[in-house]
Protein backbone atom coordinates (compact mmCIF):
# COMPACT_ATOMS: atom_id res chain seq x y z
CA UNK A 1 0.00 0.00 0.00
CA UNK A 2 2.95 2.38 1.03
CA UNK A 3 3.97 2.07 -2.67
CA UNK A 4 1.04 3.40 -4.23
CA UNK A 5 0.08 6.13 -1.74
CA UNK A 6 2.67 8.89 -1.70
CA UNK A 7 3.56 9.42 2.03
CA UNK A 8 1.89 6.65 3.69
CA UNK A 9 4.37 4.68 6.34
CA UNK A 10 2.49 2.44 8.34
CA UNK A 11 4.92 2.55 10.85
CA UNK A 12 2.49 1.97 14.28
CA UNK A 13 1.48 -1.17 15.66
CA UNK A 14 -1.62 -0.99 17.86
CA UNK A 15 -1.72 -3.27 21.08
CA UNK A 16 -4.35 -5.39 22.95
CA UNK A 17 -4.52 -2.36 25.41
CA UNK A 18 -5.32 0.51 22.53
CA UNK A 19 -2.23 1.76 22.83
CA UNK A 20 0.18 2.90 19.77
CA UNK A 21 3.35 1.17 19.28
CA UNK A 22 6.36 2.47 17.63
CA UNK A 23 7.50 -0.44 15.13
CA UNK A 24 11.41 -0.69 14.44
CA UNK A 25 11.12 -3.84 12.18
CA UNK A 26 7.40 -4.01 10.76
CA UNK A 27 8.48 -6.65 8.06
CA UNK A 28 9.54 -9.15 10.59
CA UNK A 29 6.82 -8.57 12.90
CA UNK A 30 4.09 -9.16 9.97
CA UNK A 31 6.61 -12.13 9.28
CA UNK A 32 6.53 -13.79 12.45
CA UNK A 33 2.69 -13.25 13.04
CA UNK A 34 1.67 -14.70 9.84
CA UNK A 35 3.61 -17.97 10.79
CA UNK A 36 0.84 -18.23 13.55
CA UNK A 37 -1.98 -17.79 11.01
CA UNK A 38 -2.61 -13.75 12.30
CA UNK A 39 -1.97 -10.25 11.45
CA UNK A 40 -0.91 -7.45 13.69
CA UNK A 41 -2.91 -4.68 13.99
CA UNK A 42 -0.96 -1.74 12.04
CA UNK A 43 -1.57 1.72 11.81
CA UNK A 44 -0.29 4.77 9.68
CA UNK A 45 2.29 6.71 11.38
CA UNK A 46 0.17 10.33 9.81
CA UNK A 47 -2.65 11.33 12.46
CA UNK A 48 -4.22 13.34 9.45
CA UNK A 49 -4.46 10.18 7.01
CA UNK A 50 -5.62 7.09 9.38
CA UNK A 51 -4.65 3.58 7.53
CA UNK A 52 -5.43 0.57 9.18
CA UNK A 53 -4.70 -2.92 8.39
CA UNK A 54 -5.65 -6.04 10.43
CA UNK A 55 -6.15 -9.85 9.71
CA UNK A 56 -6.40 -13.34 11.31
CA UNK A 57 -6.34 -17.01 9.91
CA UNK A 58 -10.01 -18.71 9.38
CA UNK A 59 -10.13 -22.80 10.19
CA UNK A 60 -11.80 -24.70 7.53
CA UNK A 61 -14.95 -25.73 9.46
CA UNK A 62 -15.74 -21.68 9.21
CA UNK A 63 -14.34 -21.00 5.82
CA UNK A 64 -16.81 -21.88 2.48
CA UNK A 65 -15.59 -24.74 0.77
CA UNK A 66 -13.91 -26.24 3.67
CA UNK A 67 -10.68 -24.96 2.95
CA UNK A 68 -8.49 -22.67 5.57
CA UNK A 69 -8.69 -18.64 4.54
CA UNK A 70 -6.83 -15.63 5.48
CA UNK A 71 -9.02 -12.26 5.93
CA UNK A 72 -7.32 -9.58 5.70
CA UNK A 73 -9.53 -6.00 6.33
CA UNK A 74 -8.14 -2.50 5.67
CA UNK A 75 -9.59 1.09 6.55
CA UNK A 76 -8.61 4.04 4.93
CA UNK A 77 -10.16 7.60 4.98
CA UNK A 78 -12.70 8.06 2.57
CA UNK A 79 -10.41 11.20 1.03
CA UNK A 80 -8.07 8.59 -0.40
CA UNK A 81 -10.15 8.01 -3.27
CA UNK A 82 -9.26 6.64 -6.70
CA UNK A 83 -5.71 5.35 -4.56
CA UNK A 84 -7.70 3.17 -2.27
CA UNK A 85 -8.56 0.10 -5.25
CA UNK A 86 -4.94 0.70 -6.64
CA UNK A 87 -3.19 0.27 -2.95
CA UNK A 88 -5.49 -2.68 -2.19
CA UNK A 89 -4.89 -4.36 -5.30
CA UNK A 90 -0.93 -4.11 -4.93
CA UNK A 91 -1.25 -5.03 -1.57
CA UNK A 92 -3.37 -8.55 -2.08
CA UNK A 93 -0.66 -9.34 -5.15
CA UNK A 94 2.22 -8.98 -2.65
CA UNK A 95 0.32 -11.20 -0.18
CA UNK A 96 -0.04 -13.65 -3.03
CA UNK A 97 -3.53 -13.41 -3.92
Amino acid sequence: MESAVPGLSIGLMISDEGQLVPLQDRDALVARESKRGEFPTLRSIDDNFRVRAMGWGKPAGMSPGGRTQFEFHVSVPLSAGPLVPCACQRFRTALGG
